[in-house]
């Protein structure tokens, strides 16, 4: 039978079940890893007690808090998985249950002090001794299935008196167990299932949530934020004001979520899965990331898959991996249906297509788009051992002047005739490319070595042809770099192009610096 909320009377949730009122108190429990046996033998002591006194318990696995740099045993990503405790607040949760000791084993008394200080307005309890902060577990010789037990039970008793337990009874609790070459078995299931599903033809969450039912898992629901959130090393994680349930399993059977998700805030989301039908006692809860980005939450029933050393880790692993296929797969279908719209448009414009395309209009050379395309592929099919290559960039120095005081039309005819000069100059077989208003690039591939040498000569002649024999009233005046290039198997277009760039700026460069000392020198006084 699905809860309904009744009312809030401080910490304590009220719900009706099965025609009376019952108190339904969350306990958060926070831990470093579900890694080891005492971890995994105290959280079943802990959920033994949870569901004898029909709490729900939360466990939250994160990773240990790091006082500084990254060691080396951290992973790049470890701070991501801090994440979790960052949903531990008073709407979610009645009491919290923290074990210290593992969290903030590399941190100083003040940093942990600062770290539960978090919680300051939740009951809380620490597993350890810790001054100022009142202990869970009192008897160091009891075992860790009994201690996790002992744990809930002063927790419950505290939130409810705020008093402490003195004595706690011993009882028979059952543990469950899991050999790790089941569990790797399991997971590796799994994650074969997982990676060759087609995330195209069905939700990536639902094919996660029927994979979590065959390892035993029949309760579970994954969270997701409306989009991927960044989350950096070193800089505290804010966060977002919604998350939605985009899946959920309940017994075993799928619920029926609208496409959109059950949206929830994200500060009381337990709530909103609660009123959708999870009434499991005992719940993980872990943060989906992947890299710098945050995706949401996964959070099913307690199965002994999680207690086995770092199963959890590589489950969570996969799930998030799955996860992000789904993102990534929904991004691109939007990214494809932009694209035939924007083919669409363009089909109904040829001058909106001419614009884009190839060719510059004005001198019927490669425009900077069509350039780089055809030299990336001149240089895959001919540039190999034993050739150089050749790469010019050329500038029309006096282009602004020119249309400022003679007109675009004396302009644009100047870029014309400099095309026609490098047609002449390079050849037909070098690619000629207008890259910018006023700049050319040309790449030619040859099997001679000193090409560049006979061009440079070439192009002086032409620019001083252009600037003595030009029969309009304004010069032209041409700034060009050539450099060529031997072939190497690391050498790629780009490098190419910036050396010759940077050579072309420094020749620019020099030329301001000459004009400069030939200035002081005629206003010079003579001594």
């Amino acid at each position: 039978m699905q809860c309904h909320p009744f009312f809030l009377t401080g910490c304590n949730r009220f719900y009706q079940i099965w025609g009376k009122w019952e108190v339904q108190m969350n306990i958060a429990l926070l831990v470093s890893e579900l890694n080891n046996d005492r971890i995994s033998r105290f959280c079943q002591g802990a959920a033994y007690a949870a569901e004898q006194n029909k709490v729900t318990l939360v466990i939250v696995p994160g990773k240990k808090l790091k006082s500084g740099k990254i060691s080396e045993t951290e992973s790049l990503y470890d701070y991501q998985c801090n994440v979790n405790y960052e949903y531990v607040t008073k709407e979610n949760f009645d009491a919290v249950l923290v074990d210290i000791e593992e969290i903030g084993k590399n941190l100083l008394i003040l940093q942990k002090e600062a770290f539960l200080s978090r919680f300051s307005d939740i009951p809380l309890m620490t597993l350890t001794a810790m001054e100022g902060f009142q202990c869970a577990v009192s008897a160091k010789e009891e075992t860790f299935e009994q201690q996790g037990y002992e744990a809930v039970e002063k927790i419950i008793f505290f939130q409810k008196t705020q008093m402490i337990m003195q004595k706690t009874e011993k009882v028979q609790i059952p543990l469950q167990k899991l050999s790790t070459e089941e569990a790797i078995r399991m997971i590796t299931r799994v994650s074969q299932s997982l990676l060759q599903n087609d995330p195209t033809s069905v939700s990536a969450n639902e094919d996660i949530l029927r994979e979590a039912e065959q390892i035993g898992i029949r309760n579970a629901t994954v969270f997701l934020y409306e989009e991927e959130q960044q989350h950096l090393s070193g800089r505290k994680f804010v966060l977002p004001e919604y998350i939605n349930i985009r899946e959920m399993i309940i017994g075993g059977k799928r619920a029926e979520i609208q496409e959109k998700g059950i949206q929830s805030r994200t500060c009381d989301f337990l709530q909103t899965l609660k009123k959708a039908g999870m009434k499991d006692n005992v719940w993980i809860m872990k943060n989906l990331f992947l890299d710098e980005g945050q995706l949401g939450l996964m959070i099913s029933e307690m199965n002994p898959l999680f207690m086995i050393p770092e199963a959890d880790t590589l489950l969570t692993a996969v799930v998030t991996g799955a996860v992000r296929i789904c993102i990534r797969e929904k991004q691109i279908q939007a990214l494809n249906k932009e694209l035939l719209e924007c083919q669409e448009e363009l089909a109904r414009d040829d001058s909106v297509l001419d614009h884009i395309g190839d060719q510059d209009q004005m001198t019927g050379r490669l425009n900077r788009r069509g350039f780089f395309a055809a030299a990336y592929d001149r240089l895959k099919q001919e540039f190999h051992e034993g050739t150089y290559a050749v790469v010019a960039y050329v500038d029309i120095d006096s282009i602004k002047n020119i249309n400022d005081i003679y007109g675009r039309e004396e302009g644009d005819y100047t870029v014309r005739k400099v095309s026609e000069i490098l047609n002449l100059v390079f050849g037909e077989k070098c690619i000629i490319g207008r890259i910018r208003g006023d700049e050319f690039a040309i790449l030619l591939v040859s099997s001679e070595e000193g090409r560049a040498e006979e061009f440079r000569s070439e192009m002086s002649l032409q620019n001083t042809r252009l600037m003595t024999d030009n029969e309009k009233a304004y010069m032209i005046h041409l700034q060009f770099s050539i450099c060529e290039f031997e072939y190497s198997d690391s050498l790629s277009l780009r490098e190419m192009l910036m050396e010759t760039d940077s050579n072309l700026k420094n020749i620019k460069k020099l030329q301001i610096d000459t004009e400069l000392d030939e200035s002081v020198l005629k206003n010079e006084p003579e001594k």
